[in-house]
């Protein structure tokens, strides 16, 4: 299983149901009701998006990462961007993964998403030697590589967005045999889709990220940020 956050007010486009009974299970087309988004029965203040913050992870790795998810967007201290200017905000795009966002790399462009429930950064496509044995699927350049993309979208303002994302990735090798847990540049390949990138749990490491929630507005220092089908990243 997959324990992640994301902005959609239930799990109806994502996975499937089964019945089952001591035969076996079925696929089942329309199950009666469908799994919702907990925070978006919260109280008003507390239920339009979530926070996530966490301290960054040495490149070496580190035993464990802290964080916070504070819950709401915009309605305190706690979750509002000290400045608008400090930050990008991304209106996830319409797509049959209702979570996507562009991101150019390597010249070519990509749909992405973010993801809280991806342990490392994953690719379509194997931009590194792999580590093979048992760890296949994984990259291994010889050093700690440095890497540039962008993500690139709209505001939900009518204003074009863009923003570089910095990451690294190591040798997964090297950095699994130590005795750490979390890593910040751990990459792999995303077997089964072509054309994406998966910003794992990496990517929100020495960051905040703000979700705002299909549906819900934010007002962020004086921006309203009306509301999306699909609702926004901010970073």
């Amino acid at each position: 299983g997959i324990l992640g956050v994301g902005p959609l007010p239930s799990d109806e486009n994502f996975g499937g149901y089964f019945t089952c009974d001591n035969t076996g299970c079925s696929f089942l087309d329309s199950p009666p009701a469908y799994v919702s988004n907990p925070i978006m029965h919260f109280s008003a203040g507390n239920n339009n998006g979530l926070t996530l913050t966490f301290a960054s992870v040495p490149s070496t790795g580190a035993t464990g990462a802290d964080g916070y998810a504070i819950f709401g967007v915009g309605t305190n201290a706690s979750n509002t961007p000290a400045t608008s200017a400090a930050v990008k905000a991304f209106q996830i795009e319409s797509s049959d993964f209702s979570m996507n966002i562009s991101t150019v790399f390597n010249s070519n462009t990509y749909d992405s998403f973010l993801d809280t429930g991806s342990n490392f950064l994953f690719f379509s496509q194997q931009f590194f030697p792999d580590c093979g044995g048992e760890n296949k699927g994984f990259f291994c350049p010889m050093n700690d590589t440095s890497e540039l993309a962008q993500m690139i979208g709209t505001d939900g303002l009518n204003k074009a967005s863009n923003a570089n994302i910095n990451f690294n990735i190591g040798n997964a090798n090297g950095l699994f045999s130590s005795d750490n847990t979390a890593f910040s540049n751990v990459g792999a390949t995303f077997e089964g889709l072509t054309g994406v990138i998966d910003w794992g749990l990496p990517f929100y490491l020495g960051r905040t990220v703000y979700m705002i929630f299909a549906g819900s507005t934010a007002t962020i220092n004086g921006i309203t940020y009306p509301a999306s089908p699909n609702g926004y990243w901010i970073y």
